[in-house]
C-alpha cells in the first residue's frame, strides 16, 4: 500500500536522497536545484536565490511562502535549496538585512511541516 501512494513514494525518495547526500557530502543546494523539473520553478528559485544574495531576504522568503501554497516535490526541492543558501550566510550578513539565524531555523521547520516532515531538519539540512 505504501508504494502505491504517490505522495508517500515521493517522501520516501526524498528521505533516501537526503541520506545519500549526508553520506556523500553532496552540496544540498545544488543537488536540489538539479532535481527541480518544472522550468518555471527552476527559474523562480534562481531568482529567489539571487534575492538572498542581494540581501532581500524577507521579500524572497515571502515569495517562497506564497509558492508553497501549491506544494509539489519541485517546491520542496526549491525550499531546501533556499534554506541551504541561507544556512551558508554568516550571521552578520543576516543581521545587516534584518534577518536572524532563528528565522532561518523557523523557515526550515515551516517548509518541512508543509510536507508533513516535521522534526526532520537534520535529514535535509546539514
Amino acid at each position: 500500500m505504501f508504494e502505491q501512494d504517490p505522495i508517500m513514494r515521493q517522501i520516501h525518495d526524498i528521505v533516501k536522497a537526503a541520506a545519500k547526500m549526508m553520506h556523500m557530502n553532496v552540496d544540498i543546494k545544488s543537488e536540489h536545484l538539479v532535481q527541480i523539473e518544472d522550468l518555471q520553478v527552476q527559474q523562480t528559485t534562481g531568482e529567489l536565490l539571487k534575492q538572498l544574495d542581494d540581501g532581500d531576504i524577507n521579500e524572497a522568503e515571502n515569495a517562497l511562502y506564497a509558492m508553497l501554497e501549491n506544494p509539489s516535490l519541485d517546491m520542496l526541492h526549491a525550499g531546501i535549496a533556499f534554506y541551504a543558501r541561507l544556512d551558508e550566510m554568516d550571521d552578520a550578513f543576516l543581521q545587516e538585512h534584518h534577518f536572524s539565524r532563528e528565522e532561518v531555523e523557523d523557515g526550515k521547520a515551516h517548509l518541512l511541516s508543509v510536507y508533513g516532515l516535521n522534526g526532520n531538519e537534520a535529514f535535509f539540512f546539514e
